[in-house]
């Protein structure tokens, strides 16, 4: 292998020696930051963030301007998920409504693509948000 060359950094499931490894060196940080963690795991720093997010354990700061459309590539456009529908997210989900009508409602009512993972992820991310704020 070169030595010169950049660190292979894996993404995807974490084995769960990398969990209980990702956890001690969160509780070892007074401020835990997910790309130092990432290089010393040799892992994904996204893959690291969001296992941080979900554990608790770390939480983004949350952006307080929408953010415009973007278009990929491949044409597929992506909207940030505004306060108004992070509220009516909140609301659904409090009343027992399933992720994938969650999806079907606030597409609807926004006019944007939400699917059942996009509802998910923004829940752990609002989760992860309130529990920083607390």
């Amino acid at each position: 292998m070169n030595q010169n060359a950049p660190d292979q950094r894996r993404s995807g499931r974490l084995t769960p020696e990398e969990h209980r490894e990702l956890e001690r060196l969160a509780q070892g940080m007074v401020r835990p930051n997910p790309g130092i963690i990432a290089i010393r795991m040799k892992r994904s720093r996204a893959t690291i963030a969001w296992q941080m997010m979900v554990k608790g354990l770390w939480a983004p700061k949350k952006s307080t301007k929408v953010r415009r459309p973007i278009r990929r590539r491949d044409g597929v456009v992506l909207t940030s998920y505004s306060p108004a529908e992070d509220a009516r997210l909140l609301e659904l989900r409090g009343r027992g409504v399933s992720r994938r009508v969650t999806g079907q409602i606030l597409s609807k009512e926004f006019q944007t693509n939400r699917s059942e993972h996009s509802v998910h992820v923004r829940e752990v991310q609002l989760a992860a948000y309130a529990e920083a704020a607390a």
